[in-house]
């Protein structure tokens, strides 16, 4: 059972990273700080152990990711593509 989940982990890194250079080209540096965006949440002890645990749980779920990767495919990407695209480079 245990390598059974490192599969299903290994598989959804595999297609969530699959999807984000499919739709963002070269860009690695908003990859990286997606990738990282769970970890930091972590952060959030400082303000309430109960907000932690819950932002925690909620970032590291993979239905939440699978959940916004379909609603994001199923919207017009190329509109949100470019927006994401512009914003990265105004900052």
């Amino acid at each position: 059972m245990k390598n059974v989940f490192k599969l299903e982990s290994a598989g959804l890194f595999l297609l969530f990273t699959t999807a984000y250079f499919y739709l963002f080209p070269g860009n690695w540096g908003f990859y990286l700080e997606m990738f990282f965006i769970p970890d930091v949440s972590f952060a959030l002890i400082l303000i309430s152990k109960k907000l932690a645990v819950i932002a925690y749980n909620i970032f590291h779920h993979q239905g939440v990711l699978a959940m916004l990767l379909t609603i994001f495919l199923m919207l017009n990407y190329n509109e949100i593509k470019s927006s994401f695209i512009e914003g990265w480079n105004r900052n």
